[in-house]
């Protein structure tokens, strides 16, 4: 992070320099956009001194090194290029924004560039690069999406194998295997491996799997000699002091030997992560995040490669998206030559795909953990087996695919205690490749429909899997032989019960408190009288449990507090997510007691999930009244209806009145509004107005009687601590800021599962941990909510209404998958409200609101907060058009406002004019109140 004042003195050096925008005006009527933009600002394409400060000197002074070279220096500037976009990561510099994008746009990444010079112009304002950005962002964008139309239109005439959904296709996994004699062999293999030659086999993968992709090319004895030494010894090869190593390479992509040997090192280091993912925290969720951290690593030096290009003869500059999807490139893939053409996923559809990928690798992988016993279980290979199919025919980056698809088909070896995958590239990659296509082949060519049942899974589709799964186990069995010898033994569990928390062995180390040289002196004082609040105790003890949460947030990933948390989450029900806390704690711990437990309860809590699911979509019909219908299937068609002319003039009036006083009571009330209609709280009228007024920080203030009028004593809702409650609003204000924030100041940012589960995070702040009156049995009750995760992570299910009219939403292994297309919809949705108004595929912000108001709640993807979120994300398309976040008023619209959703849901017609008329007049009325309280002192 930057220091504040030389972040402040970076900004201004930029200022003074730049011109006023009138003294470019002359220039701007003709702009090129086959080319990098011209900068007026000419102070941007210099490193300023000032930066010395904020980089440091070492990175400074590497940064005016790095500076010499040009695309001529080929491996020089290559490097070059890798430093500039390393340092960018943290150091969002207006010199090197433009100096990233300049090579991203000169190599042919055109729509991150893009991104990059929007980000320029919005941090310097630069007038030229303006009006560039104006006729170069439309035609790139054309350009992305006149590839995607071809790309999908030539599917049956151009690919002999062309792109089907793996989300649809690809449901069922391999049939359960017992043991083969094989795998016995190399797990005898394995326990006679020694650490050295573990090691030695690991470096052998690296070099295998780098050089299947034909990025680098060594002989034999390069390979052999790397293989026994590793990749830390380069200096060495140009001594002479290791001889017999190649010092030029003949042939792949890559001929420098420092590039070649650093791809090895990236390759290393991300088969390093992935050990780690599978085994410190074997029960951590597989996401495409973590899947990009790993592509991240494995891809770092081939960012910014000198290439030799076969088909050229020649060496060329290449650049590759690392880190990201092709979604965010917007660039598609394809494999072979013609006449053997496969396409692979289509890059809009890209993130939608990886997202059920991972859902199905995270059950892939429950099922490879079960007992040998269980019909359930998934034999290892085989499921190396389904992860390689299914990843490579996705595809999701521009390179790097194949060496991701082995690392992730090596986790569910590496938690059966097996090594990682090994492909060795001159003996068995051609037959490799071969599995992996005919699996591919015969799932399209003869149009298999995959079911549900594992037990009705096609022969064939069996017999390809299979043939995958031998093919990999016998590549893993003759590579461990290769390696140049330990034995370890697991004791089987004794029985242990579920109804408590574990019991520890090492209680010493779990007893530690966190020190104030960890937390520091105010962190350590809170935590030691959070310590002494008892459940007893009721909201004070609500607080102190949320401290605890926190600290866990903020990174103190201590014993201590995951017993601690853990323990909270088991006793308030949330199992699901003590066990990944337990499971985390063990891997730092090894506690062999808590180990036992984990054992055993562990599949009992999954299957008690499994069952619950099983139960809620059996939809009996005397009990639901509005079964689930998937949003991506029934919600795919936006709103057509117009706005209220008559409506909209009211409303555009009444702002225009809106004082600043008047539009920041506007949005408290909302905050008291959207709370109380969940019935977290109730205030009477008196209270509301005068909250409205002062806001949420003057909470000292109603006791002390300065605040006179103000009830000291809530008398409705779940909540009834005051100082709580005020809490609660602060947080819906913040995330209506955040709300507003990524509304007003990046209008073109796309929003993601990832930004809604923060804005869940801020929403719910202090939802986490309650303590809640409970009208069934007129008592106090603590709560807990899974805050900024879906309910896929918690595998909880919901309902609402009562007997008779209950209303089911999305079931929880869903959840993901429904959320990801509403945020791509929601894009496409937020780009028709940006069209003009006399154009046809334009959608006004009310209908466009109403739409995602029903897609949201009929999704209910988070365990609580739905209603206040959908409101929230309802007030994105109003903002982006001038007009004021929405607001529906407790007493006067709520009822028609929830009886208008239940109809639309209903109904599934895509006709929403009802709803967004409601929206739109219970905002008008709560803007018409507004007015009113601007007023008053």
């Amino acid at each position: 992070m930057w220091p504040l004042d030389l972040k402040r003195a970076v900004s201004t050096w930029f200022t003074k320099r730049q011109l006023p925008r009138d003294a470019v005006e002359e220039h701007t009527e003709h702009v090129d956009v086959a080319r990098p933009p011209d900068i007026h600002n000419v102070a941007i394409l210099r490193l300023p001194p000032i930066c010395s400060e904020v980089l440091g000197e070492e990175l400074y002074s590497e940064l005016l090194q790095s500076l010499k070279y040009d695309a001529s220096n080929g491996p020089e500037y290559a490097a070059s290029a890798r430093l500039w976009e390393k340092v960018l990561q943290s150091h969002r510099l207006p010199f090197l924004l433009n100096k990233v994008a300049e090579v991203r746009w000169i190599l042919g990444s055109r729509n991150t560039a893009i991104s990059l010079y929007n980000e320029l112009f919005e941090s310097t304002g630069d007038p030229v690069l303006g009006n560039w950005l104006r006729a170069a962002c439309p035609d790139v964008r054309h350009q992305s999406d006149r590839m995607l139309n071809e790309y999908n239109s030539k599917g049956t005439t151009l690919f002999a194998q062309k792109w089907r959904s793996t989300a649809l296709h690809d449901q069922v996994f391999p049939a359960s295997q017992d043991d083969t004699s094989q795998t016995k062999y190399l797990r005898d293999l394995v326990a006679r491996l020694s650490e050295t030659g573990m090691i030695r086999y690991r470096y052998r993968l690296c070099i295998e799997t780098t050089q299947a992709e034909g990025v680098v090319q060594f002989s034999s004895q390069d390979v052999h000699q790397l293989s026994m030494s590793g990749f830390d010894v380069l200096p060495r090869y140009f001594s002479g002091e290791f001889e017999g190593f190649a010092a030029v390479i003949e042939s792949g992509q890559v001929r420098n030997l420092d590039d070649a040997i650093a791809i090895l090192r990236d390759t290393y280091r991300a088969l390093g992560e992935v050990e780690d993912f599978a085994r410190v925290n074997p029960r951590k969720m597989l996401t495409p995040d973590v899947i990009c951290g790993f592509h991240r690593t494995l891809m770092k030096t081939s960012q910014v490669l000198y290439v030799f290009s076969e088909p050229d003869a020649a060496y060329k500059h290449s650049y590759t998206n690392i880190g990201v999807t092709r979604s965010t490139s917007r660039v598609n893939v394809s494999a072979g030559g013609e006449g053997s053409r496969i396409q692979f996923c289509p890059y809009n559809e890209v993130d939608a795909e990886l997202l059920v990928f991972c859902q199905r690798f995270n059950d892939l992988m429950e099922r490879v953990s079960l007992s040998e016993e269980s019909e359930l279980r998934v034999h290892p290979f085989m499921a190396a087996a389904w992860i390689q199919h299914v990843f490579i025919t996705i595809h999701p980056f521009e390179d790097g695919n194949g060496r991701i698809a082995r690392l992730l088909s090596s986790i569910p070896l590496i938690q059966k205690g097996l090594p990682p995958l090994s492909v060795p590239h001159h003996i068995h990659y051609q037959r490799y490749i071969a599995a992996l296509n005919e699996s591919l082949c015969i799932r399209d060519s003869e149009r298999i429909a995959w079911p549900l049942n594992e037990a009705r899974i096609p022969l064939n589709l069996n017999i390809t899997f299979s043939k995958g799964a031998k093919m990999l186990l016998s590549s893993q069995r003759k590579r461990v032989l290769s390696a140049p010898s330990s034995v370890t033994h697991g004791a089987v569990p004794d029985q242990v019960g579920i109804s408590s928390p574990p019991n520890f062995q090492n209680t010493l180390l779990l007893a530690q408190i966190p020190t104030v040289d960890i937390l520091g002196t105010d962190l350590h004082l809170t935590l030691i009288q959070s310590l002494n609040v008892s459940p007893s105790e009721g909201s004070a003890y609500a607080t102190s449990a949320r401290f605890w949460e926190y600290l866990l947030d903020r990174g103190h990933r201590l014993p201590f507090l995951l017993r601690k948390v853990a323990e909270l989450r088991w006793n308030l029900g949330s199992k699901i997510a003590s066990i990944t806390l337990y499971d985390e704690l063990y891997g730092l711990t090894r506690d062999k007691e808590l180990a036992k437990w984990l054992q055993v309860t562990r599949p009992l809590i999954l299957q008690q999930a499994e069952d619950s699911l099983k139960q809620y979509l059996q939809n009996d019909p005397s009990a639901i009244s509005q079964p689930w219908r998937s949003t991506i299937i029934h919600d795919a068609v936006f709103p057509r209806s117009k706005d209220s002319e008559e409506e909209m003039h009211t409303l555009h009036r009444l702002l225009n009145k809106l004082t600043d006083v008047g539009m920041v009571r506007y949005r408290n009330r909302i905050c008291i509004e959207t709370t109380q209609t969940e019935g977290v709280v109730q205030f009477c009228s008196q209270d509301v107005h005068h909250l409205s007024i002062s806001g949420f920080d003057v909470l000292p203030r109603y006791f002390s009687g300065e605040f006179e009028g103000l009830s000291a004593q809530i008398e409705g809702g779940q909540v009834r601590d005051l100082d709580v409650a005020i809490s609660i609003f602060r947080d819906a204000q913040q995330a209506l800021e955040e709300v507003e924030e990524f509304s007003r100041t990046h209008p073109r940012r796309k929003l993601t599962v990832k930004l809604l589960c923060g804005f869940h995070r801020t929403l719910m702040k202090t939802s986490q941990v309650l303590h809640v009156f409970s009208p069934e049995t007129s008592s106090f009750k603590h709560s807990y909510v899974n805050i900024g995760v879906t309910r896929a992570t918690s595998r909880t299910n919901v309902y609402a209404g009562s007997p008779g009219t209950r209303i089911q939403f999305c079931p929880y292994n869903e959840v993901d998958a429904e959320l990801n297309v509403f945020c791509q919809r929601f894009s496409d949705l937020m780009d028709r409200v940006s069209l003009p108004e006399d154009s046809d595929l334009r959608v006004d912000p009310f209908a466009a609101a109403a739409w995602v108001h029903h897609v949201f709640i009929t999704i209910h993807p988070f365990e609580d907060g739905n209603g206040r979120m959908a409101r929230l994300l309802s007030s994105i398309p109003l903002i982006r058009n001038g007009l004021p976040p929405m607001c529906i008023p407790q007493n006067f619209h709520y009822p028609l406002y929830i009886s208008t959703l239940n109809e639309v849901r209903a109904r599934r017609d895509h006709d929403y004019g009802k709803l967004q008329y409601e929206l739109m007049n219970s905002t008008t009325s709560a803007l018409r109140l507004a007015t009113a309280l601007q007023l008053v002192e």
